[in-house]
């Protein structure tokens, strides 16, 4: 059976609050939040298109993230701890800072056990395990210690499908403005677009590219960096190919309890 996320999930399903010891061996050590933690964070996404033989198309966007854990209920098995409501909302702008280009409101459930972290679009047990989007993004493993790797599961944006790999990078020094974090967990999520993809000159086949989702956690504190990565290499029924790609930056503002 196939591990499925959807786009929300993927975009921010793991902003979350972290209060344990660097090298803690369980997910759950590194993932103890509760009802009422928000977090806030700046956005900034670099958007390319580029169609062969033709000049690249380029812009930027910013705005904000935030997000808030609404809701939490004892895990659905003895092993898991329990299912978190993450409330989430984001907005950008054009780079004049007024102009709106994109707008969501989101929620997603993160489920957090003696076996890893999840995070599924609907509420755990809610829908039919093989439905659409029901299966979960594995964000964790049971253990993650450096050099750690796992199959996270089947990332889906639209018709794009891409099969995700996990690996904890290694423990990494973070700095916030004039703060500095100490052994934070550096967690990357990757896998290679298959599928279709649809652009403003039309749809098209997905001939190779990358999706990837780094975050860092810091103690005490969740993610407080980010950047999510998609480079689609696309062929049209014409023939003609293109790259479109967005590279988006994440940056913790603020993180409150309550």
């Amino acid at each position: 059976m196939k591990q499925r996320a959807t786009r929300a999930a993927w975009l921010a399903g793991c902003l979350l609050a972290v209060a344990a010891p660097a090298g803690a061996e369980r997910a759950a050590k590194w993932l103890p939040i509760s009802e009422g933690r928000k977090w806030s964070y700046h956005v900034h996404t670099d958007h390319v298109y580029h169609a062969h033989g033709a000049p690249m198309h380029r812009f930027f966007t910013k705005g904000v993230a935030q997000q808030q854990v609404v809701a939490e209920r004892p895990g659905n098995e003895p092993s898991r701890e329990g299912i978190f409501e993450l409330e989430q909302r984001r907005v950008e702008y054009g780079i004049d800072g007024q102009t709106p280009t994109s707008r969501e409101q989101t929620r997603v459930y993160l489920e957090v056990g003696d076996d890893g972290a999840f995070v599924y679009q609907s509420p755990p047990g809610a829908v039919a395990d093989d439905g659409p989007g029901a299966g979960p993004l594995r964000l964790l493993p049971a253990q993650p210690r450096p050099g750690a790797r796992w199959s996270a599961g089947t990332l889906l944006l639209g018709e794009l499908a891409s099969e995700l790999t996990g690996e904890v990078v290694g423990l990494e020094d973070v700095e916030l403005g004039d703060e500095r974090h100490a052994d934070c967990l550096h967690v990357r999520l990757a896998g290679t677009p298959t599928g279709h993809a649809t652009v403003a000159t039309g749809r098209a086949r997905i001939t190779g590219g990358l999706v990837e989702r780094s975050f860092w956690l810091c103690r005490g504190i969740g993610v407080t960096r980010e950047i999510i990565r998609r480079e689609i290499d696309l062929e049209f029924d014409t023939g003609e190919t293109a790259r479109s790609s967005a590279v988006t930056t994440q940056r913790l503002e603020s993180a409150s309890t309550p």
